[in-house]
């Protein structure tokens, strides 16, 4: 029996294997239909944006040209020239023993200083055909094109904090923020003051001695000139540095409009600036401060004459070895003086700097 039902299952199973084999083949292929009709269009995508837009906001010629007539206007542009006939950066291009003055004083040593870090320029000979300061000493490349998100950045050859260049013992940072930062690697004192208390007397070797011309940033911080007494406010705490800058300020409605003589790429301040805050203003000796200042830098230089300090015919203090606070006192009168905003930068500081070196000498 069981012998049957096993023959049985394979006769069974071939059977099934038969079928399966049958229903699987496929025969020749037939022709091909006719195509079908074309299905409807989808719906166009959105255009996608100009690559150039967020370019020609800024970068044509008409805006070019109007930025360019607005700089020629400004002390940057318009060089002051040496005792030598010569235009700064010129003087300043001549090597070897003026490589460090090119760093602020011509478009090549600028460059150079930002790229290498290095404030001397690296060819000892100096520059054989330097140039003035133009666009690309402080312009260079955008950090991004998603003004939208990130943010104008006016593609700022350095927004970078400063080292100030007085301290030569210690590494001190000065962070204006953001713009102004660019303005702080050369608008700084090149030379520290006397250190107070250190000695009873200062040998000044040169009538040009003094913080050099830029003492602009560290006023407007409060700090870094010779301070002598007391009543200074706060480094950092001057209303001046905390709601303003220097760009808006110096730059105020930067409309370019070349019929104006102040803001924008002229760096001129118009009163503009500072009727925001200051609403009656109608010039920058805004209660007196300018007025006041000139009257101490004057009472501070009469000092100097009637202590036989000062040299008429030159202008300028004579070398030698003084008091220590009378030495600092005159490096005050330089740092105020060469500031050339007559206290506006930072009132405060400014007032307790003449006044403390005013009583040095009474």
């Amino acid at each position: 029996m069981k012998k049957l039902n096993f023959k049985h299952l394979l006769m069974l199973l071939a059977v099934a294997l038969f079928i399966v084999a049958s229903c699987t083949k496929e025969g020749a292929q037939g022709p091909a239909g006719a195509d079908g009709t074309n299905g409807t269009n989808g719906t166009d995508g959105t255009d996608g944006v100009d690559g150039n837009a967020a370019c020609i906001v800024c970068h044509t010629i008409a805006k070019k040209d109007a930025v360019t007539a607005k700089y020629k206007m400004s002390t940057h542009f318009n060089s002051n020239l040496m005792y030598t006939g010569q235009t700064i950066y010129e003087y300043a291009g001549e090597g070897p023993g003026r490589t460090t003055c090119t760093g602020c004083h011509s478009e090549q040593g600028f460059v150079a200083w930002q790229y290498t870090g290095e404030l001397t320029y690296p060819d000892t000979n100096g520059l054989q055909t330097a140039m003035p300061i133009g666009c690309i000493a402080c312009h260079d490349t955008h950090d991004t094109f998603d003004f939208e998100n990130d943010g104008v950045d006016y593609a700022l050859r350095t927004s970078a904090p400063v080292q100030l260049m007085m301290y030569t013992e210690e590494s001190v940072e000065l962070d204006l923020g953001g713009n102004s930062n660019l303005c702080a690697n050369c608008h700084q004192p090149r030379t520290a003051p006397p250190v107070i208390a250190s000695a009873d007397s200062f040998n000044i070797t040169s009538p040009y001695w003094g913080p050099h011309h830029g003492p602009h940033a560290t006023t407007l911080e409060g700090f870094g000139a010779f301070e002598i007494g007391a009543g200074y406010p706060a480094p950092g705490s001057s209303t001046h540095r905390t709601g303003s800058s220097c760009t808006s300020c110096h730059m105020h409605k930067a409309t370019e409009a070349v019929d104006e003589e102040t803001g924008g790429h002229t760096f001129h301040v118009p009163i503009d600036a500072c009727t925001g805050c200051h609403q009656d203003a109608t010039d920058f000796n805004y209660n007196n401060i300018q007025t006041e200042v000139n009257d101490m830098l004057a009472q501070l230089k009469q000092k100097f004459i009637d202590n036989n300090m000062w040299d008429d015919g030159s202008d300028h203090i004579i070398p030698g070895t003084y008091p220590l606070n009378w030495a600092g006192s005159y490096y005050n009168y330089v740092w105020v003086l060469d500031d050339r905003s007559g206290g506006v930068h930072n009132p405060d500081y400014i007032n307790a700097l003449l006044i403390n070196s005013i009583a040095v000498f009474n």
